[in-house]
This record gives structure tokens, C-alpha cells and sequence, in this order.
């Protein structure tokens, strides 16, 4: 009996020691599966992060795609104001210098014309001076005549 006891002990341990390995596999099958079914939750959680993510990104290039097109049309209309401006300003310059150029050919065409008149004047006053001093001569001449006839008759 002693022998059947070892024996039996032996049978239970080798049993024993069977369902412990067998345990430990089942246990380390279980394991994984959790560990795989954390890894796979881990990876959805980083997918849903990774969505968040994008869906940020998205939110955010609309943001500054709608800040470029207020900031274009401000450009665009400040642009604008400004080549009205320049556009408002060149008429104005333009405007000024044909008022000058017109008012340059009045005061040429006046000046012109009182240079001639101031010409024609002088040239008048001249005539009349001369004509003055022809008569003068005459008036010297026949004066003189008169006293060389009375000094001929008287002697």
C-alpha cells in the first residue's frame, strides 16, 4: 500500500502540476485576449483622439480660411479706396494744370497784347515827336528866314 500511496500522491501531483500548467496556459490565453482587447481599446481611444484631432484641424483651417478671405476683401477694398484716391487726385492735378495752361495762354495773349499796344504807342509817340520836331524846324527855319529877310531889308 505504501507503494499505492506514492503512487497515488505521484498521480495527484503530476495532476496537479497538469492543471497548474494547464491553468497557466488558460491564464496566459486569457491574458493576452485582455491585453489584445487593451491594446485595441487604447488604439480606439487614440483613433477617437485622432478624430478630435482632425476635426480640430478642420475647425481650424476654416477659421483662418475665413480669415484670409475677410482679410482679402479688406485688402481689396482698401485697394480700392486707395486707386480712387489716386484716381480722384490725378483729375484734380490735371484739372489744375489745364486751368494753368489756359491761364498761361490768357496772360500770354494778354501780355502780347499790351506789348503791342504798348508798341504801337511809343511808335505813335515817336511819330508825333517827330512830326513835332519837323514842325520845329520848320518853325526854327522860317524864323530864321524872316530875320535874314528883316536883316537883308534893314541893311
Amino acid at each position: 500500500m505504501h507503494n499505492g500511496h506514492i503512487y497515488a500522491k505521484t498521480q495527484i501531483l503530476q495532476w496537479i502540476n497538469g492543471m497548474a500548467v494547464e491553468l497557466d496556459v488558460h491564464a496566459r490565453k486569457h491574458l493576452d485576449d485582455i491585453s489584445f482587447d487593451a491594446n485595441i481599446i487604447q488604439q480606439q481611444r487614440g483613433i477617437i483622439k485622432l478624430d478630435e484631432m482632425v476635426e480640430q484641424l478642420r475647425n481650424l483651417h476654416a477659421t483662418i480660411l475665413e480669415d484670409l478671405k475677410t482679410i482679402n476683401e479688406k485688402r481689396q477694398k482698401s485697394e480700392g479706396q486707395m486707386i480712387q484716391a489716386i484716381y480722384e487726385e490725378t483729375k484734380r492735378l490735371v484739372a489744375a494744370r489745364n486751368d494753368y495752361e489756359m491761364n498761361k495762354q490768357v496772360i500770354k495773349s494778354e501780355m502780347t497784347k499790351a506789348v503791342s499796344e504798348l508798341k504801337e504807342s511809343i511808335l505813335g509817340d515817336l511819330r508825333d515827336m517827330s512830326q513835332s520836331r519837323e514842325d520845329f524846324e520848320d518853325f526854327v527855319l522860317e524864323k530864321l528866314e524872316r530875320q535874314s529877310k528883316n536883316l537883308f531889308v534893314t541893311s
